[in-house]
């Protein structure tokens, strides 16, 4: 076993941390940090939607739109459990983070021109939906590998109280932001909320490099 990693009970520990409460602060704060972005992205697949349907005035199209977003979830989550088994988690979210900001940057761009449509805000939704379904297991799989044996029902709980208040206020933000500032605006705020993301990850120094055994059961 690397100078990096020491064990305690089955568990390997990131960067040699000690059990107890300092990794339960730790996963606490990575919880908080990455739930924020979670809570962005969702706001902006929303704002996405409700503008397409504002602008074409088709439910069909809205509804086509709404099952491009689930249909990543559906497709590619069999598929992430094994990705992120072997490569670093922190190594996958800064990859959805660098996505999610050229994403969210070039449509921010865009969608101020003429030329923004209906066809590049559905693009950028399903860039959108692909990141989060990687993301969002990666998140809550790196959390309960920072979390002590002891606390790892309580940060669960957290956990879900995070991915209930994403999915109540995503709607609510969401539809406040397109209607309030425009769907520019909310292509900048996914923007921002990946760059806090990044931040989080680097921070608290997750691992990025291939080959190193981070979180092994």
């Amino acid at each position: 076993m690397s100078g990096k990693t020491k064990e305690v009970g089955t568990r390997e520990i990131v960067g040699g941390a000690s059990p107890g409460p300092e990794r339960a602060t730790r996963a606490t704060i990575f919880l908080l940090i990455e739930g924020l972005p979670s809570l962005g992205i969702a706001l902006t697949i929303f704002a996405i939607e409700l503008w397409v349907l504002q602008t074409s005035g088709s439910y069909a199209t809205f509804a086509t739109l709404a099952l491009f977003a689930a249909l990543p979830g559906v497709l590619l989550s069999p598929l992430v459990g094994p990705v992120i088994d072997r490569i670093p988690r922190g190594l996958v979210l800064s990859w959805c983070d660098y996505l999610g900001i050229a994403i969210g940057g070039l449509a921010a761009v865009y969608a101020q021109t003429e030329g923004f449509s209906v066809r590049a805000a559905a693009l950028a939704l399903i860039g959108l939906a692909v990141i989060q379904t990687v993301r969002w297991p990666t998140l809550l799989s790196t959390v309960s590998a920072l979390a002590p044996p002891g606390q790892i029902g309580r940060v669960t709980a957290y956990e879900e109280s995070i991915e209930a208040a994403v999915a109540v206020l995503a709607p609510l933000a969401g539809a406040f932001v397109l209607s309030r500032y425009g769907i520019s605006v909310a292509f900048v705020m996914a923007t921002l909320v990946f760059g806090i993301s990044l931040i989080g990850v680097l921070l608290l120094r997750l691992p990025l490099q291939l080959g190193f055994a981070a979180f092994r059961s």
